[in-house]
């Protein structure tokens, strides 16, 4: 047993571990959330919910508590919105730290690398925003499509350059490479787009598990013997 974690005064109905958060959240019918720290398992915070909790689960960076009536949904990273707004949340109070405007259309992915995040709207547009001094998000570079974004998504290559995806409503998944500033770099055709993967038919997180053998494939092609 590598820690016993103790505080709630009733029985553990769940526990969730969500993405991208080194956390721990726990649900009890004593009505409190408990969340953990992964490290030391020292309880950080708890939140009262005042009512019994039946169940808590996650997906992804959401976490879903089972109340009477009704459920709880917590998002706990930055999260894209209909009004064409992204809205980030502090992970520790749950509270709303700063609204990102800019967008006119409505934000469809996030991409959280390193200290910057990367939105793609309907718009056509994605957008660099870049953490300053305090935790503030501010714009710092806008990439125009073609056509409007549906979904981002970053990896390494195998030389670990930073490589970006984004599937448009074309039914194309274009590839990007980025410097190690995280900055667009632009090609001999005049254009910052690497690649263009044409008549995608699946969303690109569908291809997610084989996205990086394609991407090393398609930037090393094995040379004829």
């Amino acid at each position: 047993m590598l820690a016993r974690l103790e505080g709630h005064k009733k029985s553990v109905v769940g526990v969730a571990l969500p993405s991208g958060s080194d956390k721990l959240y726990t649900g009890s019918r004593d009505g409190t959330v408990r969340v953990w720290d992964g490290n030391s398992g020292k309880c950080d915070h708890v939140f009262n919910l005042g009512f019994e909790i039946g169940s808590l689960i996650c997906e992804g960076s959401w976490v879903f508590i089972g109340l009477p009536n009704l459920v709880r949904v917590w998002n706990l990273s930055s999260e894209g919105s209909m009004d064409n707004t992204v809205t980030v949340w502090d992970l520790e109070t749950l509270q709303c730290k700063q609204t990102l405007n800019g967008h006119k259309d409505v934000v469809m992915s996030l991409l959280s690398w390193d200290q910057c995040l990367l939105t793609c709207s309907l718009d056509h547009t994605m957008k660099f925003w870049v953490a300053r001094e305090g935790g503030k998000l501010e714009p710092v570079d806008t990439h125009e499509e073609k056509s409007g974004i549906l979904k981002v998504l970053g990896l390494q290559d195998a030389k670990g350059k930073p490589i970006v995806l984004c599937s448009c409503n074309d039914n194309c998944v274009r590839l990007y490479e980025l410097d190690s500033s995280l900055k667009w770099i632009a090609h001999d055709n005049g254009s910052n787009c690497k690649l263009s993967l044409g008549w995608i038919i699946c969303p690109v997180d569908v291809l997610h598990e084989n996205i990086p053998i394609l991407v090393d494939q398609l930037l090393n092609p094995a040379k004829e013997t």
